[in-house]
C-alpha cells in the first residue's frame, strides 16, 4: 500500500547508538537504570508488519509533539525484528498519548529489572532505587501482574488455574515485596511479566531473539480496539480491494489523521481507508475511477437494501465525507491552480495494481499541455 506523507516530512528516527552491523550482546549496555532514569521505556511491539512498527511509533510522538526528542536503542543482541526495543520519551503523559491510538505497539513498560535468568532479573530489580519502586508497592494500592510473554503460553490448569503467574510472582520474591491488595480488575498498578521463548520452542516467528526475562510497570497500552469494531466481516458494503482494517488504521497515524482537517483518499473505492480516518476525527473526502463504486453502490444480500460508502459511515457511527467525487487521477481536476494548497491534512491511498480489480483509465491519445481531457 501506498503510504502518502504530510507534506513536511518526519524527522528520521533516532537510533542512538546503533551501528549498521550486528552488535555484539552487552548486559550492561541493555541496563536501562543507565539509559537517562525514567524516560527510557521498554517498547514491546507486536510482531505485525515489522517494517511499520517504528515508523508508525515515530509518526505518533510528531503528532503528540515530541518526535524530535525521540530517541531509539536496539534490542538486546542487536536483533532488530526483535518485539523489545528502548525508546526515550520525555514524559509518561507523551508516552500515553502517543499509546492511545498506537496499532503495532502493545506497551510501554517502565522496566524494573532485566536479565538472561531469574537470578540476572532478581538481581536487576533489587538494583533499582527504591523510591523508584515503592509508590507503586506501598500498602493502599492496589496492583495486578499479568504474564505477557513472547513466543509462547503458559496456562494453568483446571485445578490450578492461576498456577503460572503464582509461580511467577514465587519467582519475583527475593526482589520484591508487594504490600497492596491484588485485584484482578481496575487495579491501580499493572506489572508485566514477560519472557522471550527459547529458540527451540518457537514456531512462525524468527528463532534468533535472544531469550529474555523482563518485569516492569506498564505505563500505557496500545488501542487495537477498532480493528474488532470496523472488522470486514461484519461490513455490508466491501469490494475486492478493500483495505485491511488494522493496515488501514496504520496508514492513517502515519499522515496524522486527526480532527480539524480533511484527509483524502484519491482511490478510495468502497471508502475503508477513510473509514479509519473517520475513526480518528479526521475529515475525509473520496474520489475514484468508477462512478459505479462511489454512487450506485449495491444490494445487501441479506436485508435487500441498497447499501453504498455512505452506508459504511452510518452503520459506524462515523461522520460521513464532506463528499465523494468522480474522477480519474491522470486528469485531476484538484491540481490547477493550487486549489488543494493548505486545504488537505493528509493524502493516503492504495493506488490500483490491477491485479485484483482491473485497472482503468479514461479518455486516449496524448495529454494535451493544459491539462484537459483529450
Amino acid at each position: 500500500p501506498l503510504l502518502a506523507s504530510l507534506a513536511a516530512p518526519s524527522p528520521k528516527p533516532r537510533l542512538d547508538g546503533c551501528k549498521t552491523h550486528r552488535p555484539k550482546p552487552n548486559r550492561e549496555s541493555y541496563n536501562p537504570r543507565t539509559r537517562g532514569g525514567m524516560g527510557w521505556y521498554l517498547c514491546y511491539f507486536l510482531h505485525r508488519h515489522l517494517e511499520f512498527r517504528v515508523a508508525e511509533f515515530q509518526a505518533l510522538a510528531d503528532l503528540a509533539g515530541v518526535g524530535a526528542e525521540l530517541q531509539w536503542r536496539q534490542p538486546f543482541g542487536g536483533v532488530t525484528h526483535s518485539p523489545f526495543w528502548y525508546v526515550w520519551l520525555p514524559s509518561e503523559e507523551k508516552a500515553r498519548e502517543v499509546m492511545s491510538r498506537s496499532i503495532l505497539t502493545r506497551a510501554l513498560i517502565e522496566v524494573w529489572g532485566e536479565g538472561a535468568t531469574n537470578d540476572e532479573l532478581n538481581a536487576a530489580i533489587n538494583a533499582t532505587p527504591a523510591d523508584k519502586k515503592l509508590p507503586f508497592c506501598a500498602e493502599g494500592t492496589t496492583f495486578k501482574v499479568v504474564i505477557e510473554d513472547f513466543g509462547k503460553t503458559e496456562k494453568g490448569t483446571k485445578e490450578d488455574n492461576w498456577g503460572p503467574i503464582v509461580a511467577r510472582m514465587e519467582a519475583l520474591a527475593p526482589s520484591i515485596t508487594f504490600l497492596g491488595k491484588a485485584r484482578m480488575k481496575e487495579a491501580e498498578h499493572i506489572f508485566w511479566s514477560i519472557e522471550s521463548a527459547n529458540a527451540d520452542d518457537l514456531r512462525g516467528i524468527p528463532n534468533d531473539i535472544p531469550r529474555r526475562h523482563y518485569f516492569g510497570r506498564v505505563v500505557a497500552q496500545g488501542d487495537r480496539k477498532a480493528i474488532s469494531k470496523y472488522d470486514l466481516r461484519n461490513r455490508r458494503y466491501l469490494g475486492p480491494t478493500s483495505m485491511d482494517v488494522e493496515m488501514g488504521l496504520i496508514m492513517n497515524n502515519m499522515i496524522h489523521a486527526r480532527p480539524g482537517g480533511i484527509v483524502w483518499d484519491p482511490f478510495c473505492g468502497t471508502g475503508s481507508i477513510l473509514v479509519g480516518a473517520a475513526h480518528f476525527g479526521a475529515h475525509t473526502m473520496g474520489s475514484d475511477i468508477d462512478i459505479r463504486v462511489i454512487k450506485h453502490g449495491k444490494t445487501d444480500k441479506k436485508t435487500g437494501e441498497p447499501v453504498d460508502v455512505w452506508t459504511n459511515f452510518e452503520d459506524y457511527g462515523l461522520p460521513p465525507p464532506v463528499g465523494l467525487l468522480r474522477f480519474d487521477l491522470h486528469k485531476n481536476p484538484l491540481r490547477r491552480g493550487g486549489r488543494t494548497e493548505g486545504m488537505l491534512q493528509g493524502v493516503v491511498g492504495d493506488p490500483p495494481y490491477g491485479v485484483r480489480a482491473g485497472g482503468r483509465k479514461s479518455g486516449g491519445g496524448e495529454r494535451p499541455p493544459h491539462g484537459s481531457g483529450a
